[in-house]
């Protein structure tokens, strides 16, 4: 998924159209809360990528976009 899909997926879940909010972050989570209130977009609407914010924004989007996915087969290996 393209960064831009998975921020409005995570703006979407914090502030639907229609609706209650669909992603609550608990308050002691204050370096999601300060990543999520500081983050950014460029002119262009590209993320502004400031190494600040965007690693626990990114870690969030992965986590949510990875959710209803199937499970994939783990394969486990011995070296």
């Amino acid at each position: 998924m393209p960064i831009e899909e998975g921020i409005d997926l995570i703006a979407d879940l914090l502030d639907p159209a229609l609706g209650s909010p669909r992603l609550m972050v608990d308050p002691k989570c204050v370096r999601l809360i300060e990543a999520l209130e500081g983050y950014r977009k460029r002119a262009d609407g590209a993320p502004e990528k400031d190494g600040r914010h965007d690693h626990l924004i990114d870690a969030l989007r992965y986590a949510l976009v990875n959710h209803d996915r199937p499970a994939a087969k783990v394969e486990v290996r011995r070296y």
